[in-house]
């Protein structure tokens, strides 16, 4: 029988910009054991996919990654791959890449390879090409040298050639290859949802393709991760799409108050810092609990040099949060410009407190006010409850009231 334990950590040390790691990681203890009891099953060939699902800034890329860490000690292998901007052609090469770098890594093949690495996936496909030419005593198992085989091939095909048929083939096989090299392997597929626009032979057809290929696998798990929370839905909820019900979904949620107040005052405490009562109210109310603009806030407090934090104090750093020099305005303005005129308006009327469609459709002047409000679920922008709707991020909701965005 598998035991996980995973200590709760006591430490907080602010972090900004990139996933959390080791006293950086805060609060996700009971989401992460069940993500480990889940995925661990696979080295008894039992296959429990998890599709993690919460807005941007909530923390799912550093949940994964601790995730990853513990796997990896477990002797699972584990492959992390963001599929955000990708073209199917693209999406070939770095899994595939991703898979070999994997296996070489974990056997030590060939030291001029292992050396290679450095510089890239790419050049090592050229190297090991030579190697397999000129070296017999490489121990290497069938399946990673036929594939070696197909991605030096895959090396040499264009990007105008890389279509259709051809594309569907070399897909197959890259997505088959991890079950046929026989270790465990957990594969994270971050931000799967850019996915759904992938088109092989005809459109859309990409989840079709990835089920035909992976379902019968007992070798690999699968953990998919997006912000898109409709479109992440719709993929392992929607019985018309190929992968509904092919992972367990596991919400992520901002911090809770308690924990949000914990997290802020204990990174705080341990810079010699503290918060005034109001402040720390004022901060955990407009961050809504979110991790990312928790750290960011905690950071710049520890910049100012001051040892007692007041109500001001804490005002005057959030708004600095959305000023334009601030990650967080460049992060969410890339959000928004991705909406239409009609649909960026149709957010600003919800952020104002107008709730409810009719009225919604009302201030917008818009018809069918419900095909812009599920497109900005499906953007996971905004919930819906008892047919209201909210806008889910609060520092997009300020910028949009105050005109920052």
């Amino acid at each position: 029988m598998l035991v996980t334990l995973v200590l709760v950590v006591v430490m907080v040390e602010f972090s900004f910009g990139a996933p959390v790691k080791e006293k950086q990681f805060f609060n996700r203890v009971d989401e992460l054991n069940k993500l480990i009891r889940r995925t661990e099953k696979i080295t008894q060939g039992i296959r429990n996919d998890v599709a993690i699902i919460g807005p941007r800034r909530v923390g799912k890329s550093s949940l994964t990654n601790k995730l990853a860490e513990q796997l990896t000690e477990k002797g699972i292998t584990v492959i992390q791959m963001d599929c955000e901007g990708l073209t199917p052609q693209i999406f070939l090469r770095e899994y595939s890449n991703a898979v070999i770098a994997a296996e070489v890594e974990k056997h030590n093949l060939v030291q001029k390879f292992r050396e290679s690495l450095k510089q890239g996936v790419s050049t090592s496909i050229v190297i090991l090409s030579e190697a397999l030419g000129r070296i017999k005593s490489i121990e290497i198992t069938s399946p990673l040298a036929e594939f070696l085989v197909f991605r030096i091939e895959m090396e040499k095909t264009s990007e105008r050639e890389l279509r259709g048929e051809k594309l569907m083939d070399f897909l197959q096989q890259a997505l088959e290859l991890p079950e046929k090299l026989g270790s465990k392997f957990t594969v994270i597929f971050d931000e799967f949802q850019e996915t759904s626009k992938y088109n092989v032979l005809q459109k859309g057809d990409f989840h079709a393709l990835f089920r035909r290929s992976t379902q019968h696998q007992k070798n690999v798990c699968y953990v998919y991760t997006g912000s898109s929370i409709g479109m992440m839905e719709k993929i392992f909820g929607d019985q018309n799409n190929p992968l509904a019900g092919n992972a367990d979904i596991l919400p992520v949620e901002p911090f809770g108050e308690e924990d949000s107040k914990a997290f802020l005052t204990l990174g705080l405490k341990q810079a010699g810092i503290k918060l005034e009562e109001k402040a720390l109210n004022f901060i955990v109310d407009k961050t809504g609990g979110f991790p990312a603009y928790l750290n960011w806030i905690g950071l710049r407090l520890i910049d100012k040099g001051e040892k007692n934090i007041s109500e001001a104090q804490a005002k005057e750093t959030f708004d600095q949060m959305l000023s334009p020099a601030s990650p967080i305005y460049q992060n969410i303005s890339k959000q928004l410009v991705k909406l239409g005129p009609l649909t960026k308006k149709i957010l600003k009327i919800i952020a104002l407190g107008n709730v409810e469609p009719l009225k919604i459709q009302k201030e917008a002047n818009a018809q069918n006010v419900y095909v812009y409000l599920d497109r900005l679920q499906k953007y996971g922008l905004v919930k819906k409850r008892e047919n209201k709707f909210y806008l889910i991020d609060p520092a997009m909701k300020k910028g949009l009231i105050e005109n920052i965005f």
